[in-house]
């Protein structure tokens, strides 16, 4: 029975994981639109470096938790090494 409760919560992390970059990659293509309506909106502040920068913070770590349990899971390391390129790709045009 434990066997089956570990296997379901890890496809519903599994699931949750691809929700999360379905909405990552709408905000991307959307991300013109999202900064228009957020400045006349006057909520302006929300694309601060204080709201943004935490932001990155977490999903940085839910980056490292996702390809630690997926090495876990696969043991491979090529998806290992694409997530690492990507999160200092990520932290350098935010510092750029």
């Amino acid at each position: 029975m434990s066997t089956q409760m570990n296997v379901s919560a890890r496809d519903h992390s599994d699931k949750l994981g691809i929700i999360g970059a379905a909405i990552a990659a709408l905000c991307c293509l959307g991300l013109p639109a999202i900064l228009s309506v957020v400045a006349v909106l006057g909520l302006r502040f929300l694309i601060t470096d204080v709201v943004l920068a935490p932001l990155l913070v977490i999903s940085l770590a839910l980056a490292v938790w996702g390809l630690a349990r997926g090495y876990r899971r696969h043991r491979k390391w090529l998806p290992v090494a694409l997530g690492v390129g990507a999160s200092l790709a990520l932290v350098a045009a935010t510092l750029l």
